[in-house]
């Protein structure tokens, strides 16, 4: 199968990953790629896996590509198709879109349109843009492919609309078991723009509150400087590291950061790589680390879907990394993420198109494109804008045999399709307010007398404590007179004391006293006078008689 893949731009990011990656495995499955770019922006190694890379087409917004240059866009990508025998064309957006679909139908290849966000579906501003892509999406293409699956609702049910998810090529991964897991350092990784600005300003502010100790930025836009001076002011530009635009970029955080904190593409390639993520949101704010909820919340809509809701404080971010600390296995999917956006699986819904549409494509008529353009061939006002020239409507209204009146709009269309489904909303939402209003009667009737309950509790409450003081007041009387009886108890039983102390040593010399007397009797019994008289007095004492 030979795709040719046609896209407005090519310089660097998300769209642009898009392109290298689904055409490396599309080279893998023995297909060919080639590509035809307007404005290319080479950085790099890119383009990547094409066997021709052609550029320097038109593809310009709105009023800005001449009649000419629109026709000649056409020529060019015609012969493409016939010189590499194009089975199928691949239409990225955005103003490549009309000549690439005019060159599809009139060489008679399928053709497929992928939707990458908001606005690949609302870029059109002028009336004939408009009808060139209701023309165009509306009813000559043969698939719509969306990256988003909230984008499906965009088109109209005649439209055949399938979800293409974001696909992701195989590379290296971090295992469970890295130290770099537990890491305190963290990657961002988005263009510094102003799209991005409010919650890239918001993560640097949090960092000390997080405790993220660095942040490895990699990416490059016009709000860097501002950005850098607003981590001045906050303390934190010793933590921040400015990279600047590195097509390895995930090579680099897998080596030095322990998760990444960005969106979209960004979140898809660190995720599948087993790195925890922490989701910034498309409209400004942080959505939080991903853990199974957010993610699948976010799966189908590209980690980038505009009502995700957002965080509203650095707390309950912090309160997430925390949990992923102590089990970082709850956050980590790269299994999950490498499977569910493996580029085989986004080339074999290329195959399933191609096989799907290409009788179809052959065997139909050019839808009108041949003879139109063979007109525009020799319109007047040739160097006038093709979107503002009066040979060009003309010929659109004629050629195409518009079913509404031109000029019929895309976004009158979008809009009278989303008004429809708006009222149905309103009304199956105005059927739930009304049991919701009942609810909260009923509600706001027992909450009034759990009101009155509680408020009468509080009356018995407070004059038990009101009792509850006195009696304290009372014990702490008391408490007072116990402490100097205690303290009187103490002084006279220091008294006492003292008196015992003296009591004791009177005793001792009384005791000392009396051993002298012990042994002086002693002596004085041993002594031959003392004997000699007891000798006598007993010889001459008187008998009782």
């Amino acid at each position: 199968m030979n795709i040719l893949q046609v896209s407005e731009n090519y310089s660097a990011g998300g769209l642009e990953k898009f392109i290298d990656t689904i055409s490396e495995a599309l080279v893998a499955c023995g297909h060919r790629s080639i590509l035809a770019v307007g404005n290319l922006k080479v950085r790099g190694d890119g383009p990547k896996f094409q066997e021709k890379v052609a550029d320097d087409f038109g593809f310009k917004a709105n009023a800005a590509e001449t009649l000419r240059q629109y026709v000649s866009d056409i020529d060019r990508l015609c012969a493409l198709i016939e010189e590499f025998d194009i089975d199928a064309v691949l239409i990225h957006p955005y103003f490549s879109l009309f000549p690439a679909i005019a060159a599809a139908r009139i060489m008679k290849v399928p053709v497929a349109y992928v939707a990458h966000g908001i606005g690949s579906c609302t870029f059109t501003t002028t009336e004939t843009h408009n009808t060139l892509f209701r023309i165009a999406v509306d009813s000559d293409v043969d698939k719509v492919f969306v990256t988003q699956s909230v984008f499906k609702s965009f088109f109209l049910s005649e439209t055949p609309v399938s979800l293409l998810r974001n696909p992701v090529a195989e590379g290296k991964t971090r295992s469970f078991g890295s130290a770099l897991l537990q890491g305190r350092r963290w990657a961002l990784c988005s263009r510094l723009d102003g799209d991005k600005l409010q919650a890239i300003e918001q993560i640097v502010s949090w960092l000390p509150l997080l405790g993220i100790e660095g942040l490895d930025v990699f990416g490059i836009g016009a709000h860097e400087e501002s950005l850098r001076q607003f981590a001045e002011a906050h303390g934190v530009a010793e933590r921040i590291a400015w990279h600047g635009f590195r097509e390895s970029w995930l090579e680099e955080a897998l080596e030095l950061d322990a998760g990444v904190i960005g969106l979209g593409r960004v979140a898809i390639e660190a995720l599948a790589a087993n790195m925890p993520v922490i989701l910034l949101g498309v409209n400004g704010g942080i959505c939080g680390l991903v853990d199974d909820d957010l993610y699948d919340l976010s799966a189908d809509n590209n980690f980038g879907m505009a009502d995700i809701p957002t965080l509203n404080s650095a707390q309950t971010l912090a309160g997430q990394l925390d949990d992923y600390y102590a089990d970082p296995s709850r956050y980590l999917f790269g299994d999950r993420t490498r499977e569910l956006f493996s580029a085989s699986r986004a080339v074999a819904q290329l195959e399933v198109f191609y096989e799907n549409s290409v009788l179809t494509a052959q065997s139909r008529s050019d839808s009108g494109w041949g003879g139109f353009v063979n007109a525009l061939r020799i319109a007047p006002e040739q160097e006038t804008p093709y979107a503002l020239s009066l040979a060009f409507v003309y010929l659109l209204k004629n050629e195409f045999s518009l079913s509404l009146p031109f000029p019929a709009t895309r976004n009158s269309l979008f809009i009278s399709k989303r008004w429809a489904d708006s009222v149905n909303f309103a009304r199956e939402l105005e059927g739930q307010l009304s049991i919701l209003i009942a609810q909260h009667d009923d509600l706001l009737q027992i909450m009034e007398h759990q009101a009155s309950y509680v408020e009468s509790c509080n009356e018995g409450i407070d004059a038990r404590i009101r009792n509850l003081d006195i009696i304290c007041y009372q014990q702490s009387k008391r408490i007072k007179a116990l402490e100097e009886t205690v303290a009187q108890y103490r002084t006279l039983l220091d008294g006492q004391s003292g008196q015992i102390e003296r009591n004791k040593a009177r005793i001792a010399r009384v005791a000392s006293l009396a051993k002298r007397n012990k042994k002086a009797v002693a002596l004085l019994k041993g002594w031959w006078p003392y004997r000699f008289w007891m000798g006598i007095r007993a010889r001459i004492k008187p008998s009782r008689h």
